[in-house]
């Protein structure tokens, strides 16, 4: 038996698409999928938001921005369901690092680690757990909370559901 939790998958879904537009670079030569977006470039409706992102933001208007930001509209609405999914939550924030950390490496998302890994050991994430993680083996000695936000997460993305 297994249950699909409805928050579960707009959780997933958002941090998916982040790491997933956040992925590693095109080889040196190769062409950009999406060249990189200036200020400038940012339709007046947006000018507002990008000016905030660059205030908090780790990787400016980088990463998942410069996707999010050829849209306006979408740039402010994924914004505000990111901030919602990463800030309104019951988990502690290492916990919600260590998640975001999880999806980041499945995703192989340079970006990603980038901007969360300091992040995570700031909230209290052990170093060596994030360090296991982004080598690609499961984290020793992990704490019994954090065992349950790998084993949760690493599950839902190989298999679409969560066992009991």
């Amino acid at each position: 038996m297994s249950f699909r939790p409805r928050f579960i998958a707009p959780i997933a879904l958002a941090i998916s698409f982040t790491c997933s537009v956040a992925q590693t670079p095109p080889a040196p030569g190769a062409p950009k999928r999406f060249p990189q977006i200036t200020l400038e470039q940012i339709a007046p409706e947006g000018q507002a938001l990008a000016q905030e992102i660059i205030k908090i933001s780790s990787v400016g208007l980088g990463g998942p921005y410069n996707i999010m930001f050829r849209s306006p509209v979408f740039a402010d609405r994924m914004k505000r369901l990111l901030d919602y999914l990463r800030f309104n939550t019951s988990l502690p924030t290492r916990l919600n690092e260590f998640a975001i950390l999880v999806q980041a490496q499945a995703w192989k998302s340079q970006v990603e680690w980038y901007a969360h890994y300091p992040l995570a050991l700031k909230a209290g994430l052990p170093q060596h757990v994030a360090d296991d993680l982004k080598a690609g083996i499961r984290p020793r000695d992990m704490a019994p909370d954090e065992e349950v936000v790998y084993d949760v997460s690493t599950e839902l993305m190989q298999k679409h559901e969560i066992s009991d």
